[in-house]
């Protein structure tokens, strides 16, 4: 995978457990951490946008889809 990239935790919900990972050894550090509170950890191409996608599920059922977009200056990763 190419840098910069996502690393995420499988239960991670906005932005907790969500993190931009630049260069190896700034994963390996994130990676050791991330790995002392879950098994598992996902990897995903980092895809700047102004905008950011919300999803609602109850009872594992998708109940909304929306774009979310950032006001300006907003703190993102």
């Amino acid at each position: 995978m190419a840098f910069p990239f996502i690393l995420k935790q499988p239960d991670g919900a906005f932005s907790k457990g969500v993190f931009k990972i630049n260069d190896l050894d700034e994963f390996k550090k994130v990676r050791d951490v991330m790995f002392e509170k879950s098994d598992l950890l996902i990897a995903q191409e980092f895809l700047p946008t102004p905008f950011d996608w919300r999803v609602g599920v109850i009872d594992n059922q998708v109940i909304y889809v929306c774009k979310y977009f950032m006001a300006s200056q907003h703190g993102r990763l």
